[in-house]
C-alpha cells in the first residue's frame, strides 16, 4: 500500500470509528431486547428447561462465527513477544493523554455501576414495583432506547467529535441524576418515572459510543488492540466497584443522597475529557 493510500485509509478509519462502534454497540442493546424477549415467550410456552437448552445452541452458533470468518487475506502478521508488548506499553502510557484516559474509563462507570445496582431496589422496594413490571420496562423500551443512542451516538460523534459527544452525555447524565434526586416527592408517580427514564440509557448509550471511539483515538497503532483492551477492562473494573459501592453509599446517604453523589462523581470525571488529546500519541510516538 502506497504512503499517500495508506494514509487516506487511515484517516477515513478514524472518521468512522464512532459510527462502527455506535452500530457494534446497538447490537448489542438489540440482543438483549431480542434475547429477553424471546427467553421469556419460550419460558411461557415451554418451561425453562427448553429456554436453556436454546441458550446453549445460539451460544454454540455465535462460537462458529469466528472460527468461519477470515479477518484478513494474507499470512498473520508474526507474534510478538511479552517484553516487547510490555514495552510497548509502558511508552504508551507514559503519555498524559493515555494515563488520564484510563482514569476517565476507571471513574466514568463508577457512577453508572452505583445507580444501575442500586436502582432496582429502589423501585422494587421502596416504590413498591413488581419485579415483572420493572424487567418489562428495564428489558423493553430501556434497551430500545440504549439501541437508539448507540446508533444516534455512532452518527453523532463523527461529526460532532468522539471528545466533546462523549462529555456532552456524560454532563447531561449527572444533571439528571440530580434532577432525579431533587424530585424525590414525584417518584411514586409513574407517569413521572416513565417520562424520566429515557434519559440515562440514552445519554449512557451516547456516551459510551463516544468513549469506545476516543479509546481507539489514543491507543498507538503499534499495540492498539492490547491498549484498547487495558481501556476496556479499567471500565469494566469501575463498574464492579459501582456495584460493590453502592449498599454502602445508600446505607450512608440514602437513594436520594446516592443519586448525589452520582452525579458528582459523573461531573468531576468529566472534567477530564477537557485534558485528553486524542492527537498526542501518534504526534508523540508515531503510527507504529
Amino acid at each position: 500500500m502506497w504512503p499517500s493510500t495508506r494514509s487516506r485509509w487511515i484517516c477515513s478509519t478514524r472518521q468512522e470509528r464512532g459510527r462502527a462502534n455506535g452500530f457494534m454497540y446497538a447490537a448489542k442493546y438489540g440482543g438483549g431486547a431480542i434475547g429477553g424477549a424471546g427467553m421469556a415467550t419460550v419460558i411461557a410456552l415451554a418451561g425453562l428447561r427448553a429456554a436453556l437448552l436454546m441458550q446453549v445452541g445460539i451460544q454454540l452458533l455465535i462460537m462458529l462465527v469466528p472460527l468461519l470468518v477470515r479477518e484478513r487475506e494474507g499470512a498473520p502478521p508474526s507474534a510478538r513477544s511479552i517484553s516487547e508488548i510490555l514495552a510497548a506499553l509502558r511508552r504508551a502510557f507514559s503519555l498524559r493523554s493515555s494515563i488520564l484516559l484510563g482514569v476517565l474509563m476507571l471513574g466514568g462507570t463508577l457512577a453508572t455501576g452505583i445507580v444501575n445496582a442500586a436502582s432496582p431496589v429502589l423501585y422494587m422496594q421502596r416504590l413498591g414495583w413488581k419485579d415483572t413490571e420493572y424487567a418489562q420496562l428495564a428489558g423493553g423500551p430501556v434497551l430500545l432506547i440504549g439501541l437508539g443512542g448507540a446508533v444516534l451516538g455512532g452518527i453523532l460523534a463523527d461529526k460532532v467529535g468522539h471528545r466533546r459527544l462523549a462529555a456532552i452525555a456524560s454532563v447531561v447524565m449527572a444533571l439528571s441524576w440530580g434532577g432525579f434526586a431533587l424530585a424525590e416527592p414525584w417518584w411514586p408517580s409513574r407517569t413521572f418515572i416513565y417520562a424520566v427514564m429515557w434519559i440515562e440509557p440514552l445519554c449512557l448509550s451516547l456516551m459510551t459510543v463516544s468513549l469506545f471511539a476516543l479509546c481507539m483515538d489514543v491507543s498507538w497503532s503499534r499495540i492498539a488492540a492490547t491498549q484498547f483492551t487495558a481501556y476496556m477492562a479499567l471500565s469494566n473494573v469501575g463498574t464492579t466497584r459501582g456495584y460493590q459501592l453502592a449498599g454502602r453509599v445508600v446505607d450512608a446517604w440514602g437513594y436520594q443522597g446516592m443519586f448525589v453523589a452520582a452525579a458528582a462523581i459523573q461531573l468531576v470525571i468529566t472534567m477530564l475529557f477537557w485534558f485528553i488529546d486524542p492527537h498526542q500519541t501518534r504526534r508523540v510516538l508515531g503510527e507504529s
